[in-house]
């Protein structure tokens, strides 16, 4: 280029440059998802270079990871006879399981927690009683279990317990242009951590 062409182009810049801001908002789909889709068509002249910014960012940190239907019950074997245990569908740690199922289930007969130092579920189960994760709807693998029963007084799961669904958040722009995601060419505007409790206010001002 020319140095005639950068002082025309520098000239188009200052002469036309023109911002355009957008406020979006809504509600994300069950995968945790928001797709916003403007109503009206964007025009692009191709002298001129085109930047997105992202000025703030405000959302609740709402990311369950049991779901009505899907992975809501806990099946247990009491004295031989099989019973569950339906939990409401929302962000459960591994405490938060265990308080439920004591306020459910008496005299501590089933009893959860996490090791801290390693990061696995252990099991405490009383006589006569047993958990039964064979089934499909359950939430074993926020637990780090397998399709297996339990049936040791004491059993520490063969996995890491799985309590975060979500943990990063990535604002997409399909006329963006510059980063990459996982060895890939991708439109990320921004990405952050999610590192507040759930149904706090998460606030991004990149």
């Amino acid at each position: 280029m020319t140095m005639e062409d950068q002082l025309s182009k520098l000239n188009n810049y200052l002469s036309k440059k023109r911002i355009e801001y957008f406020e979006l908002s809504g509600i994300c789909d069950k995968n945790g998802n928001y797709i916003y889709k403007l109503g009206e068509v964007m025009e692009f002249e191709r002298d001129f270079d085109y930047y997105v910014s992202l000025i703030s960012f405000d959302c609740s940190s709402l990311f369950p990871n049991i779901f009505k239907d899907q992975n809501d019950k806990l099946y247990y074997i009491e004295n031989n006879v099989e019973k569950s245990l339906p939990f409401a569908s929302g962000a459960y740690e591994v405490e938060d399981i265990n308080s439920f199922i004591q306020k459910n289930i008496p005299n501590e007969s089933i009893k959860l927690s996490m090791e801290k130092g390693n990061g696995r579920c252990i099991v405490q189960l009383k006589d006569g009683f047993k958990l039964d994760f064979t089934k499909e709807n359950t939430f074993k693998k926020i637990l780090g279990f397998d399709g297996v029963i339990v049936d040791k007084p004491l059993t520490i799961s063969p996995n890491l317990c799985n309590v975060i669904v979500s943990n990063k958040i990535f604002i997409n722009v399909n006329i963006v242009k510059g980063s990459m995601f996982e060895g890939r060419s991708s439109n990320i505007l921004h990405s952050f951590s999610n590192c507040v409790d759930y149904g706090l206010l998460i606030n991004v001002l990149p």
